[in-house]
């Protein structure tokens, strides 16, 4: 029961999240936004790592795959603050980089062999499909 209790506040810090980088996208320069973001990022960092006792665990593996997730969210989201900057419709690219779930599932198909499921590929093809609904609504 906790992991749903965690995931709907994930679900709200998102949408928070969504909202915000359409203030930050008419409000500033997406440059400036990513570094003031990047403050954020480290603030959470320090929850994150007081929650564990500061004890972080140093592999080669670890600090590769965290500086390549904390890069890949860093200029995804300048990406997606140079999308709305150059014209983009907030909710529609919002709702179009969510689609990523969608990409995952391909990469984990075609790098580790992971299958996916006939649910998952209806449900993948209905994304797409709302995606396009918003977007021409």
């Amino acid at each position: 029961m906790l992991w749903l209790i965690l995931a709907f506040l994930a679900l709200l810090l998102y949408s928070i999240w969504g909202l915000m980088n359409g203030v930050v996208a008419k409000n500033m320069d997406p440059y400036t936004g990513i570094f003031f973001s990047s403050i954020g990022y480290l603030f959470s960092s320090v929850i994150a790592l007081s929650l564990i006792g500061f004890k972080v665990n140093i592999t080669p593996f670890n600090l590769m795959s965290g500086v390549g997730l904390g890069a890949a969210t860093g200029i995804g989201g300048l990406f997606f603050l140079l999308a709305i900057r150059y014209g983009g419709n907030v909710n529609i690219v919002v709702v179009l980089t969510s689609l990523y779930p969608i990409v995952t599932l391909i990469l984990n198909y075609f790098i580790f062999g992971t299958s996916m499921s006939i649910t998952q590929i209806i449900g993948s093809i209905l994304a797409i499909i709302a995606v396009i609904l918003v977007s021409v609504g």
